[in-house]
């Protein structure tokens, strides 16, 4: 991206995002919801390469803060689009009955570990989102479609 943007012609912020979106963000988000247990380092590294990305960009300055370019470019912070992915994620986990994942999503969570588990994100970001979320999900039908609901 710093060498399109540096070039003589210069490539516009369009297709700088463009790029972007298309080939750095997936990287970054690659596994989302399996980061979600991550330690806090771990995921400033995969912001820091957004941060870097953003700068390019807008051609700002590393002064410039972060919230400040998200809004000027319309790309998401990285922690909002993983939260998106976990609960995704969970409820797919919930709406198919014969998934192993299912029963671990029902059942109470053993804090056997320091660490926080995908189930313990997935509860905590229901709860921190309950407001905003749909009040159930349909399950799937054994084709892994949803079933109509007439």
């Amino acid at each position: 991206m710093r060498n399109l943007a540096g070039t003589n012609w210069g490539a516009s912020e369009k297709t700088l995002k463009t790029l972007y979106e298309g080939t750095v963000r997936p990287q970054l988000e690659y596994g989302a919801p399996a980061w979600s247990s991550a330690c806090k380092s771990n995921l400033q590294a995969l912001d820091f390469v957004q941060n870097q990305a953003l700068r390019i960009l807008t051609g700002a300055m590393r002064s410039t803060p972060i919230k400040t370019m998200e809004s000027l470019t319309g790309v998401q912070p990285l922690i909002t689009r993983r939260d998106t992915k976990t609960l995704i994620q969970a409820e797919k986990y919930k709406s198919l009955p014969k998934h192993p994942m299912n029963s671990r999503m029902e059942k109470p969570i053993r804090n056997r570990l320091k660490r926080s588990s995908f189930v313990h994100q997935s509860r905590s970001l229901k709860r921190q989102y309950l407001p905003h979320l749909p009040e159930s999900t349909m399950p799937l039908d054994a084709t892994g479609t949803c079933p109509t609901p007439w």
